[in-house]
């Protein structure tokens, strides 16, 4: 207690900072306690997942090694790509520095599993303004729409997804295939559900 207010007199001294304002920091640290040892403890958890992910994936000293040339069989890179896809229990990863956003990085992953004909279903509405480009192609440099990909939005009903029309919508495509995407990856207002089916 004493080293509290030994630290709360330098910072008032040397920051100018009112001590009632220390005090009122210290007694929302102290009502939040709970909930801050809780988050230690889920990085703690996810810390010792991280580590046994590169203990099964082998990961050593030669996988840091930079590489030359085309980078064919650069077992570094494969190995980071396996080491992400234990981590986020994903069948495979791709990891590059290549990738200069979200955006360029869910687009990639768009042309990589689409084909001319297959459909795309926004089911929160219109996508966020650099996605919508990708989408359809606004400056005119190769969108989804240009390489035949469908594209279907189902707009929000006072903020709520309308699983109805979406229920709807899917049975009347026959749709086959559903593959979602992780919230982490966009804003989480904007959760894009891609759904596949072949004409």
């Amino acid at each position: 207690m004493e080293q509290n207010h030994k630290t709360a007199d330098y910072i008032s001294a040397h920051f100018g900072i009112d001590h009632k304002l220390i005090d009122l920091v210290e007694r929302c640290e102290h009502a939040l306690a709970e909930r801050f040892a809780y988050y230690r403890k889920t990085a703690e958890l996810n810390q010792f997942q991280v580590i046994d992910a590169f203990r099964n994936n082998q990961v050593s000293t030669r996988h840091f090694t930079p590489s030359t040339g085309y980078g064919y069989s650069d077992e570094g890179r494969e190995r980071l790509c396996s080491l992400f896809a234990s981590v986020f229990h994903a069948e495979a990863a791709l990891v590059s520095p290549m990738f200069m956003s979200g955006t360029h990085a869910i687009s990639t992953a768009f042309f990589g599993m689409l084909r001319p004909g297959d459909a795309i279903y926004f089911i929160t509405g219109t996508p966020y303004d650099t996605f919508y480009e990708v989408i359809y192609g606004q400056s005119g440099y190769g969108s989804l729409k240009e390489w035949g990909i469908e594209c279907i939005e189902e707009p929000l009903q006072d903020g709520q997804i309308r699983l109805s029309a979406v229920r709807e919508t899917l049975a009347h495509a026959g749709m086959t295939r559903v593959r979602r995407f992780p919230a982490r990856v966009l804003p989480v207002r904007y959760k894009p559900c891609v759904l596949s089916a072949r004409t």
